[in-house]
Order: C-alpha cells, then sequence, then structure tokens
C-alpha cells in the first residue's frame, strides 16, 4: 500500500522541499497547511541558500560531460560563435585584459564603421560600372551561334573552337607563307618558276591535299586525346622538306628566328647567282 507525502516525517520533506525553488515551494503552501509550515521554515531556506544554490552554480559554471568537456562554453568560445565582438578579442582573453574598455569599444566601432564604408563605396563602384538597362538586356539576348545550333552536340563545342581556330591559323600560316614566297620569287629574277600565290602551280594540288589531310589528323588529334601524338610525328615525318623551317616561323614566329633563315635564304640566294 503507498504512502502519502504528508505521512513522510518533517524531516524528509525539508530535504525535497531544498532542491525546489520559490515558485514551487509558494504551490505547495497553497496546497496543503503542513507543507504551508514546512515551506516557511528558516532552516530549509538557510540550507538552500548555503548548500543547494552554491552546488548548483558550481555544476552549472564547472560541470563537464563524461568525456572531460566542460558545459559551459569559454570565453574564446563565446567570442567565435560571435556573442562577444571587438578586435583581436582572443589576444585580450589570453592577457586576461578587460574585454569592454572604452577604448576598446571605441576601437571596435570605428572598425565597424570603416568596414561599412568600404563596402558602400565597392557596391557604388560596382553599380556606377554596371551597363544601363537596355545594355543588359542586348547583352542577355547575344548568344553564342555555336550553342545555338542544333546540330553540334554540346560536348564537342569545345571541339569545333579548336578547329576552327586552328582553320584560322593555318589561314593566317598560307598567307604568311605566300608573301614571303613571293618575295624569295622576285629575288630569284629569272630562274624563278611560274607560281600561283608564291607557290609553284605544279605543286599546288599536292599541297591542298597536304593541308587538308593535315587538319582532318589535327582534327582527329583533339577528338581521341594527346597520347598518339608521337606517332603522328614519325608518320608525318616525310612530308618535311627544304621549307619545313620557314612553314614553322611562320606559324610560330620568332625574331631571331627568322632574321637567320632570311639571312640563309640570301646567303643561298647569292651562291646560285
Amino acid at each position: 500500500m503507498g504512502t502519502a507525502l504528508t505521512d513522510l516525517p518533517p524531516e524528509t520533506l525539508l530535504h525535497i522541499f531544498s532542491y525546489l525553488d520559490l515558485p514551487e515551494l509558494a504551490a505547495l503552501s497553497a496546497a496543503s497547511s503542513l507543507f504551508q509550515a514546512l515551506t516557511a521554515d528558516p532552516l530549509l531556506h538557510r540550507t538552500r541558500l548555503r548548500v543547494v544554490a552554491p552546488s548548483r552554480v558550481d555544476h552549472a559554471l564547472f560541470a563537464s560531460d563524461a568525456l572531460g568537456t566542460p558545459l559551459r562554453p569559454t570565453v574564446l568560445d563565446l567570442v567565435q560563435r560571435g556573442v562577444f565582438r571587438g578586435l583581436n578579442l582572443d589576444r585580450v582573453v589570453r592577457l586576461g585584459l578587460y574585454l569592454y574598455s572604452p577604448v576598446a569599444a571605441r576601437t571596435y566601432n570605428n572598425a565597424v564603421r570603416l568596414q561599412r564604408r568600404h563596402v558602400a563605396d565597392i557596391l557604388a563602384n560596382s553599380l556606377r560600372a554596371r551597363p544601363h538597362a537596355p545594355e543588359r538586356q542586348r547583352a542577355l539576348l547575344a548568344i553564342d551561334p555555336e550553342s545555338a545550333r542544333l546540330t553540334v552536340a554540346r560536348s564537342l563545342l569545345p571541339t569545333v573552337r579548336d578547329l576552327k581556330w586552328s582553320l584560322r591559323r593555318d589561314a593566317l600560316a598560307r598567307a604568311i607563307r605566300a608573301r614571303s614566297s613571293a618575295q624569295s620569287g622576285e629575288k630569284r629574277g629569272n630562274q624563278t618558276v611560274t607560281t600561283e600565290g608564291g607557290v609553284a602551280r605544279a605543286l599546288v594540288p599536292a599541297i591542298r591535299a597536304l593541308q587538308w589531310r593535315l587538319r582532318c589528323d589535327h582534327l582527329a588529334r583533339m577528338v581521341r586525346g594527346k597520347d598518339d601524338l608521337p606517332m603522328w610525328l614519325a608518320a608525318r615525318a616525310a612530308v618535311v622538306g627544304e621549307n619545313s623551317e620557314r612553314y614553322r616561323l611562320a606559324v610560330c614566329p620568332s625574331v631571331k628566328k627568322i632574321v637567320a633563315s632570311y639571312e640563309r635564304m640570301t646567303v643561298s640566294i647569292t651562291s646560285t647567282a
């Protein structure tokens, strides 16, 4: 058979009441006349103030979990969480100085004000350099012609751009080679063979076929990768002739090598003449 709370000895009830706070004690005093007399006992309140309350404060300040980690955050933890704000608070805490001195508060306010002014200047410059609404709309309507095509997969767009760049490079190299061949043909005088754009007419079909094969091989190498580049160079080594140095200089110009090449050409022309 259970025992009622009122049947317990007064000493036991006082010990239980010592762990209660003032609102709980007030509620118990209104429930029973016995509890009203016990909650008003001076010994109970003296025990609460001298024993129970300090133990609770000690537990709240210095308690730790099973791993030894303090349950109450340290000052450095509060600084890292942003509860305490200031400049160099880590150093101030380690030195044991006061956190919110007048100088520290004034310095922090000035730093916040400067930071806001810096952000405002950056935003103002960005908005000033930002184009107007019609220009932004035209920029949004400008679509990459390569991306708009439905016949080319998006995964092949980088390869297509590289191919077009290589074609433009070949066109520039042909223009430079034609000009240099025309100038060298004028120097040879009567010994010059009838040419078409600086190249002998009989060699034009062969050169065009060679250029087409080189472009096709370059595209295939870009698609497959660059692992077979040494094999490609070894297979095409036979097509390298006496004009290969001039072609290379036209594609990848170098001032010193161009000067040396033309000097050798001048010496060879004068020796044959």
